[in-house]
């Protein structure tokens, strides 16, 4: 999908915040939301909003010399999220529809997100989300792919999340399932640490990417022999809506542009299939 007017504002509201977590020094802050406006001033808006949000992130990272300005709160989301992890096994575990209900618990982690407006309420996110129904269900067609599949590819989002999505992942009994992370850092994105820390089943291949739109040939490799592709959270809905392939999306719509998009609320949970799979 491509960036709005809207986006430029809440981009400008990025770089305020980011700045405030990279740096306390008041002067380098002004320098980095000066450039960061500077460089949003000059972009264009025929690209995807991941690709507009690499104009703040590289001037945080250019201004400040701090290659990962989010390390500290990757670290400390990982951690809030291991410390659940238990509870949540055993959630899917008392479960009717366990897939269901671990899917449920992937999409909850996507509120782990420094990108927009967060107040971490996780205990009640899942409460919430276990008693609401999915807004855009296209949950019956996206169990019948997980069964069938044998290679699946599964585009991580956040730090902390990729913990829920290993509960998701757990579910899956694919003989082939690989798991992108960045292969550096923007923003809480997850990388190969975090996929680390998460402890995946050493089955699982953490495949490091580039940020969208850069590829390269494992993961192209990948894309073209995956059975089903899942796609989670929402700066993986907004670089891959127009993508082949056998996709599904997994997020909580988080801000007005996306949910006009896919024709939801703030907060509501998507798990929608692409065109390919659409059962619509």
């Amino acid at each position: 999908m491509q960036a709005k007017f809207e986006c430029v504002p809440c981009f400008a509201r990025q770089a305020v915040e980011a700045a405030r977590i990279a740096t306390a020094d008041p002067l380098l802050q002004e320098r980095v939301i000066r450039e960061a406006l500077r460089r949003l001033s000059l972009a264009k808006l025929g690209v995807t909003p991941v690709e507009l949000s690499q104009a703040v992130y590289c001037a945080v990272r250019e201004v400040t010399e701090i290659n990962d300005p989010y390390e500290e709160i990757k670290q400390q989301s990982n951690a809030y999220a291991l410390a659940k992890y238990p509870a949540m096994k055993q959630i899917v575990a008392g479960a009717d529809d366990p897939l269901n209900v671990a899917t449920r618990i992937a999409i909850a982690g996507n509120i782990i997100d420094f990108g927009v407006p967060n107040r971490l309420d996780l205990e009640g996110t899942l409460d919430r989300i276990m008693q609401t129904a999915f807004v855009v269900d296209d949950f019956r067609a996206f169990a019948e792919k997980v069964s069938k599949a044998s290679r699946i590819l599964y585009l991580a989002d956040n730090a902390g999340e990729i913990i829920f999505d290993r509960v998701l992942i757990e579910q899956f009994s694919a003989s082939e399932v690989t798991l992108t992370v960045k292969d550096e850092p923007f923003i809480n994105d997850a990388m190969v640490a975090d996929a680390e820390t998460a402890d995946f089943d050493e089955a699982i291949r953490i495949l490091p990417v580039p940020m969208y739109p850069g590829t390269n040939a494992e993961r192209e490799a990948a894309w073209a022999s995956a059975d089903l592709i899942i796609s989670k959270g929402q700066a993986n809905y907004e670089a891959y809506s127009e993508a082949s392939g056998p996709l599904f999306y997994l997020l909580v719509a988080k801000c007005e542009v996306v949910a006009r998009e896919l024709g939801v609320k703030i907060g509501d949970m998507v798990l929608k299939a692409g065109p390919e799979l659409s059962p619509r």
